[in-house]
């Protein structure tokens, strides 16, 4: 007969068992309303260019090239953006231009004194050619700050009626969710509509790996590069070692996006870098956006389009289903946010078949090419129609004199030589005259040279030719029908 009291046992002990496996889940879930998984942090650097990337000085960013997603930015529209300007549009969602001449430091929001500023000020503002960033009270830890001068910002009149900066901590407050902000960019982008930044630290080397996974998103200001060459070298290396620490901070499946935001006072307009890098690293692809249409060409729009689509992310409704009126209603609030954000998240594109430094090459040459095609385009048109007007001029002036065949085979020349211009622009790209310090003096002279080499073969090459009626070239000494 068997005993009653065995089967109770295992009863008792399969209940025991299962109720202490569910003990971790409710902690765990408890624990997860925190951290974030996959976290994305956007470093930003005034005058960041594809000249700048090495792999001798950027160690950091050449690793990132190589196992990440890459494009250029386009950071300048009909004027010279300013660091203070791109952190607000990354702030708004769309482009705004300030008035240069305001300085928010001058006087706070509580003060209410809205004046530009002393003479010292504006001599500084002279010599850069923007004003300086506002800088916020901060800790080495997250704590919450405010941004200085705020409604002096935002109040300007030159400000377009479609931007609002503080869209984007507007956005995250309707999520739900929060988001850190390192350094005086960071507070402008990540700003509430009242100036209100709920994580700031001062600099990005007090980030740890709990700052950067407590939130969604972390906006990072990496500051400016200087334009001279000296202390470029130097501003470039240390932006290298904040990128390598920033990488380091990230788990597995965080992501990393370091990107030129601004141009310097005595910069070029060229296109500026973008990275995107998930950690550990993955396959190399090409950046692209609907908003520009140029696979591997973003702009700033597209920067704060992505990381209004990482906070979206975390729209995801909690215990919803029983109020499903507050759930519409918050659903409705998240996506009037949203509609600040003219541009579009970075996408990863096709595969990038090329080494790292074929791929900085490329970005050079495209770099160069914008800056450089709008000067050159004028100025070789205008030498392939002052040449044309050169020859009919001469032309007309030889016939009141008496006729020579030289004038005449100058003159023909001279149209050979204009009308090669455009395939010695082309054949120009075999000197690669972009990774030089001077690119326009190159091209000018590659041009110049392949356009006379081109033509002189061309103009030895019509003796090589049949004549028709099996007439001699004019200059001829042979026998009348030996030709």
């Amino acid at each position: 007969m068997r005993h009653p009291v065995r089967p109770l046992a295992v009863v008792l002990g399969l209940l025991c068992a299962l109720a202490l496996s569910l003990l971790p889940t409710a902690a765990h879930a408890d624990d997860t309303e925190t951290p974030t998984d996959t976290p994305l942090v956007l470093a930003g650097v005034a005058g960041l260019q594809w000249t700048d990337v090495d792999a001798a000085r950027t160690p950091n960013l050449w690793r990132l090239v190589g196992g990440g997603s890459v494009a250029s930015v386009s950071v300048r529209t009909l004027t010279p953006t300013c660091p203070r300007d791109a952190w607000l549009s990354l702030s708004a969602g769309s482009r705004v231009v300030t008035d240069d001449a305001q300085d928010p430091q001058a006087g706070d929001d509580d003060s209410g004194d809205d004046s530009e500023g002393d003479g010292d000020g504006e001599t500084e503002q002279t010599l850069t050619s923007c004003p300086p960033l506002p800088v916020p009270p901060g800790s080495t830890t997250p704590e919450p700050t405010r941004v200085p001068g705020w409604s002096t910002l935002v109040d300007d009149e030159e400000l377009p009626t479609s931007a609002s900066p503080g869209a984007l901590g507007a956005l995250a407050e309707t999520v739900g969710t929060c988001t850190t902000a390192a350094g005086p960019g960071g507070a402008l982008a990540l700003a509430d509509p009242d100036g209100d930044v709920e994580r700031y630290v001062t600099d990005a080397a007090d980030l740890t790996d709990v700052d950067v996974a407590a939130c969604p998103v972390t906006v990072v200001d990496l500051g400016e590069l200087p334009d001279t060459a000296a202390e470029r070298i130097d501003a470039v290396a240390e932006v290298d070692d904040a990128v390598g620490r920033l990488a380091d901070l990230l788990p597995d499946g965080g992501r990393l996006v370091v990107a030129g935001l601004a141009d310097t006072p005595l910069g070029p307009a060229d296109l500026q870098v973008v990275v995107d890098w998930t950690a550990p690293g993955g396959s190399a692809t090409w950046l692209s956006s609907t908003s520009s249409r140029w696979p591997g060409v973003v702009v700033t729009g597209d920067l704060s389009a992505t990381l209004a689509d990482a906070l979206l992310q975390e729209a995801d409704p909690q215990g919803g289903q029983d109020e499903q009126d507050e759930q519409y209603e918050q659903d409705e609030a998240v996506t009037e946010a949203a509609a600040a954000f003219t541009g579009s998240p970075l996408q990863r594109g096709e595969d990038r078949r090329l080494s790292v430094a074929r791929t900085v090459e490329n970005r050079q040459y495209l770099s160069v090419l914008t800056e450089t095609l709008p000067r050159m385009t004028p100025v070789l048109v205008g030498a392939m129609a002052l040449a044309v007007v050169a020859v009919v001029v001469s032309l007309g002036l030889s016939r009141r004199r008496t006729p020579t065949g030289h004038g005449t085979r100058l003159a023909l020349a001279t149209l050979v030589v204009a009308a090669v211009v455009p395939v010695a622009a082309t054949l120009a790209t075999l000197t690669r005259w972009w990774v030089g310090p001077a690119p326009v003096t190159v091209l000018s002279l590659a041009v110049a040279g392949i356009a006379l080499l081109v033509a002189a073969a061309a103009w030895w090459a019509r003796l090589l030719l049949p004549r028709p009626g099996g007439v001699c070239p004019r200059r001829s000494r042979r026998p009348r029908g030996s030709c």
